[in-house]
């Protein structure tokens, strides 16, 4: 049943690859590279991007999964964060392929970029615990870290509403590859700090 996620993750692995290799991602738990700035500048991506997930997704269609996401904490540990660092929300940017009325396969995508960032929260959140980085918020990897906890029963849910449901695989596929690419793009938009070194 779980064929959709091992599809999932083969064929979206090349662009989770390139989003993990851009700034501020890239900055993540290396010393050398991390500043509160790059922090702030990750924390303001992901806001921006859990923001327009939660919109696209708001429905009243009863979607089994959703609620392993924990949408309305991560919400607001994300925001509270940003507003202890000082940050702004920068806005997610999909171009011309935001939905106006958003398919069950773009439900399931949007669903499954949201917990693959919950992954790798315990590794992160346990790195900024150590004492060079305790000064700054970590409600959001917190959080984060319990919405990982979700993931083999977010699995389970999300297959068996797909499989009832006969959703098009390859579309939800198409779907999670363009958020990535989203991701990626509305990083761009973002400036490394001047001390800060790749």
């Amino acid at each position: 049943m779980n064929s959709l996620f091992s599809q999932l993750r083969i064929l979206t692995g090349s662009a989770h690859q390139d989003l993990e290799a851009t700034y501020p991602f890239n900055t993540l738990m290396r010393p050398k590279g991390f500043d509160s700035h790059a922090y702030q500048q990750n924390l303001a991506l992901l806001a921006g991007f859990h923001d327009f997930v939660a919109k696209n997704i708001d429905s009243e269609k009863d979607y089994p999964f959703l609620g392993n996401l924990n949408v309305h904490q991560v919400a607001k540990a994300i925001h509270s964060d940003l507003s202890i660092l000082g940050g702004s929300i920068v806005p997610f940017q999909l171009l011309n392929d935001t939905p106006t009325n958003p398919s069950d396969e773009f439900v399931v995508a949007a669903s499954y970029v949201w917990m693959g960032s919950s992954m790798g929260a315990r590794i992160i959140s346990k790195w900024l615990h150590q004492k060079s980085w305790n000064s700054l918020p970590v409600h959001y990897y917190d959080t984060m870290k319990d919405v990982g906890a979700n993931w083999e029963q977010f699995k389970s849910e999300a297959a068996l509403f797909a499989q009832k449901q006969q959703l098009d695989t390859q579309e939800i596929v198409r779907v999670a590859n363009r958020l990535f690419k989203g991701l990626q793009e509305t990083a761009g938009t973002l400036s490394p700090s001047l001390t800060t070194t790749a």
